[in-house]
């Protein structure tokens, strides 16, 4: 597997002032030990990606005046020692896609053909695909419309639609996972953005989260 989920939402209160953060450039640069250790953000639910012996974070983004998970875009952070950190910026947002309209939540992201491919929940419904050239994006939306949704044959879902998850075997098969209270999972085809299987549930998982 190479791949790590986190599965535990972390909250990272920020620590520097209103214009502070209004001077950010970005990539910006920080160091940071100990937890939390992103404090010039609202950050949550990341998932964590080694690409070229670079790990990469994936967390969803609170604003700062968000009083729910009102997450509406994502950054993109990378560290080579776990203490010297890159925020590249925000990397992708509602405001790219045609389609979704809120809750931009824990996304996951995956490498193959020579591309990395960012994949996204939104609105509680609906799960993207965006492209990029790099692990850090930006990223463009792949179809313009939702990969998956609660409505997709063989999908059931008593909770929200969101998590995905994707993992590259070894012989290059992708199958994606996702969903609340049951886990989904579908095989993707080779150009990762599309799939001819129907998606089915992986037994034991009722009731799983």
């Amino acid at each position: 597997m190479n791949f790590l989920k986190v599965a535990l939402m972390v909250v990272l209160f920020p620590f520097i002032t209103m214009a502070q953060k209004n001077s950010i450039k970005y990539p910006f640069t920080f160091s940071s030990t100990g937890n939390p250790f992103i404090k010039h953000m609202y950050s949550a639910d990341p998932s964590a990606r080694v690409f070229n012996g670079k790990l990469y974070l994936y967390p969803s983004h609170d604003p700062d005046t968000a009083t729910w998970f009102n997450m509406n875009d994502w950054h993109v952070f990378s560290t080579t020692d776990m203490k010297n950190w890159t925020d590249h910026g925000m990397k992708f947002s509602l405001n790219d896609t045609k389609w979704a309209k809120q809750y931009a939540w824990a996304p996951d992201c995956a490498y193959k053909n020579g591309k990395y491919y960012f994949y996204y929940p939104t609105d509680k419904e609906y799960i993207g695909v965006a492209i990029g050239k790099t692990p850090f994006g930006s990223f463009k939306d792949a179809l313009q419309k939702p990969l998956l949704s609660r409505a997709t044959k063989g999908v059931i879902c008593t909770g929200d639609f969101i998590d995905p998850a994707v993992f590259v075997d070894d012989d290059g098969s992708a199958y994606i996972y996702f969903g609340q209270n049951q886990v989904n999972v579908v095989k993707l085809n080779k150009d990762m953005v599309s799939f001819d299987d129907t998606v089915s549930v992986v037994k034991g998982t009722t009731g799983f989260f």
